[in-house]
């Protein structure tokens, strides 16, 4: 039990660590929605196979929350790439654009 608690505060910190980036952000949201994803669609299928215990039930409902968020996530994220790459340009050079936490990105990269 314990290497699967260590399993998930590895993608914990991955997730984090991609917060912290903008070029990484939509990666970062990409593996918690896989992550989430696989977790419920298995809770689900054991919920139908052995039946709704309340523990399970517990569980569940935070991850049919979190799941539609991080998918929103993902679609807010690409939005936002989509309008940085058709931002406008000055005198024909590329702008840079200041991301979160002052992180400074060329728009060509």
């Amino acid at each position: 039990m314990r290497a699967v608690g260590a399993l998930f505060l590895a993608f914990a910190v991955v997730a984090l660590i991609s917060l912290l980036s903008t070029r990484r952000l939509l990666a970062g949201l990409a593996l918690v929605a896989i992550v989430i994803g696989f977790v419920t669609a298995t809770r689900v299928f054991g919920v139908l196979v052995d039946g709704a215990a309340s523990e399970t039930v517990f569980k569940l409902i935070p991850e049919l929350v979190l799941l539609p968020l991080s998918v929103v996530g993902i679609f807010v994220e690409l939005g936002r790439q989509r309008r940085l790459k058709s931002a406008p340009t000055r005198d024909g050079l590329e702008l840079r654009r200041i991301g979160r936490w002052g992180e400074s990105h060329a728009s060509g990269r």
